[in-house]
């Protein structure tokens, strides 16, 4: 509804549909295995907050130091004219996609400028990145860990109610040759294990 009222729109450039960027969402909350995978990395990333914030910040302090560096350059370089731009190039720089554009203009003015770009991969790439990974990976090996033991713990409990419940349902019937709570007859178990499983014969029942 909201797409066909923006598509109705009198102004072009907003018709843009409303939903496109919640299809991702959509397909999340559709899937229970997603919707849980999606639950856990969000579960995760208070433990790698910390260093989310220490990259950022080291992130703006290298845009601030190449827009410092190379934003007074004659003839002006457009990937370092301001310190937004500054910031944009290093992000990409961050993300080692279009490396070579943000980093070949400035080493062919001068070569010195490898130190920088060096230092910026050291820093943030090779060991802020792998550090992120290496945190995320922990967290998430732990939650899924814990959850495991939540899962099994529950299957535990409800094994043990259900063999409760059906000891008290055949002592209750008036059977006398029961040995304790704990011990379920064959003759008791043989049916219910049929109906569970009808695929097996009456010689793996027994």
């Amino acid at each position: 509804a909201a797409d066909l009222a923006v598509w109705c729109s009198s102004v072009s450039w907003r018709r843009t549909p409303l939903s496109r960027p919640l299809r991702p969402l959509f397909i999340v909350f559709a899937h229970r295995k997603l919707l849980s995978t999606f639950y856990a990395v969000v579960r995760m990333l208070p433990a790698v907050l910390e260093l989310l914030l220490l990259i950022s910040g080291l992130l703006a302090f290298s845009a601030l130091i190449s827009f410092v560096l190379f934003g007074p350059w004659e003839p002006p370089l457009a990937a370092f004219a301001s310190y937004g731009s500054s910031f944009y190039s290093s992000f990409l720089l961050l993300t080692t996609t279009n490396f070579p554009d943000v980093a070949l203009r400035p080493y062919r003015s001068s070569r010195a400028t490898v130190l920088y770009f060096v230092v910026f991969q050291l820093t943030l790439v090779f060991v802020g990145l792998a550090l992120m990974l290496a945190l995320l990976y922990r967290a998430y090996e732990r939650h899924m860990k814990s959850e495991a033991a939540v899962l099994s713990a529950n299957r535990r409990r409800a094994l043990r109610a259900a063999f409760a419940l059906l000891v008290h349902d055949w002592q209750s019937a008036g059977a006398v040759d029961a040995l304790s709570a704990e011990a379920l007859p064959l003759s008791r178990f043989a049916p219910l294990l049929a109906r569970l499983r009808p695929d097996l014969s009456a010689w793996q029942i027994g």
